[in-house]
């Protein structure tokens, strides 16, 4: 599996957009429960472009991907908690959401 670079950039922006309000957040939530929240809500509103992330980290096409065992997204989701910064992308998405949805 592969770090997050640039070029994810655009898929994320993309699931970021689709999950935009239907992300329930508020301030007492820990980055990890952020980010618990924005797996969930991406994979309702957003399942295409999570999965093609997903595949993409993998490297692999993304039907090879469907076809992995049901387990296999959590494998990859673990891989990017432990190499990449995700407890300062959540927080940036903890910030951002109530920046641009809060009312």
């Amino acid at each position: 599996m592969r770090k997050l670079n640039t070029s994810d950039l655009m898929t994320v922006v993309s699931i970021f957009g689709k999950v935009g309000t239907q992300l329930k957040t508020d301030e007492n939530m820990t980055n990890a429960q952020v980010g618990i929240q924005f797996l969930a809500t991406a994979a309702q509103y957003a399942e295409e472009d999570l999965t093609k992330l997903l595949a993409s980290v993998s490297e692999m096409t993304i039907e090879d991907f469907r076809n992995m065992p049901i387990d296999y997204p959590l494998e990859v989701i673990e891989h990017l908690a432990e190499e990449e910064d995700l407890q300062t992308f959540f927080k940036r998405v903890k910030g951002l959401t109530e920046k641009l949805f809060k009312k």
